[in-house]
């Protein structure tokens, strides 16, 4: 894919640093809620009108701890092990996937990886990064982040006590959520859907396609299982697509000869 082979750019990084990054285009992969999250999610659960009996009621508490399982790596207290970011300064991969011998370059990835024993030491390290590198100038870009990345991000920080970054400040930066973007003004198919997928989106800009080795689905056991050479590509294969298909839909990308 043409933007995972840019090299990153040393001088637009310096520049970076004294006026502030123009993109910060990012996308997060997550592990699984521990169990007594989980329990509280499940215990959150209504229970249904018509579960009348002690047997439909306990069948009604284990379809609720069932749906919590399945979802574990939504919920919001649901770790972050990797952040990967694009940039017009170059791409950077944050990582607290427990590995014995973390990666630190990676064939194909065009990104420094930096890698933490937890996740609040890695949310350290990044608000001290964005703190260097973005202003209240610098547009967030994401697929679905004002849904879903965003707030995992906010809340994590929290979660730890820690001071929010400021460009995570609702409402201060400029944000392009290429999700909704793409709904609203460049989709007659699914036009009026709350939610489409990235690859989806993909395949209808035309973007070009890569072999997904594992799927959404799979990161969570995977991070955990200490697998930071399948997570890591994965989650930077879909930050390198987000940020192409914004480039593309907001005009910054010039006519591709042959085309």
């Amino acid at each position: 894919m043409v933007m995972c082979k840019q090299p990153v750019n040393l001088l637009a990084e310096a520049q970076a640093v004294n006026t502030g990054l123009k993109h910060f285009c990012f996308d997060i992969e997550t592990g699984n809620a521990a169990s007594a999250d989980i329990n509280t999610k499940a215990q959150e659960a209504k229970m249904p009108a018509k579960a009348k009996t002690a047997q439909e009621q306990q069948a009604a508490k284990i379809e609720a701890y069932q749906k919590a399982v399945e979802k574990a790596a939504l919920l919001d207290r649901a770790p972050i092990m990797v952040l990967c970011a694009a940039t017009d300064a170059g791409n950077v991969v944050w990582s607290c996937i427990p590995s014995k011998c973390p990666v630190k370059t990676m064939p194909g990835l065009a990104a420094e990886i930096r890698n933490f024993k937890t996740e609040k030491e890695m949310l350290l390290d990044l608000r001290d990064w964005l703190a260097e590198r973005t202003s209240e100038l610098t547009e967030i870009v994401g697929f679905n982040s004002r849904g879903f990345d965003l707030p995992k991000m906010r809340n994590a920080y929290i979660r730890h006590k820690l001071q929010l970054p400021a460009l995570f400040v609702p409402g201060v930066n400029p944000h392009y959520d290429v999700m909704r973007e793409y709904l609203r003004n460049y989709t007659t198919e699914f036009n009026g859907q709350l939610f489409v997928k990235l690859k989806t989106v993909q395949n209808r800009l035309g973007l070009p396609e890569y072999k997904e080795v594992i799927s959404g689905a799979d990161a969570p056991k995977l991070a955990a299982e200490g697998q930071d050479k399948l997570v890591i590509p994965y989650c930077y294969m879909d930050t390198m697509t987000t940020y192409l298909a914004y480039k593309l839909m907001t005009g910054q990308i010039e006519d591709v000869k042959g085309e």
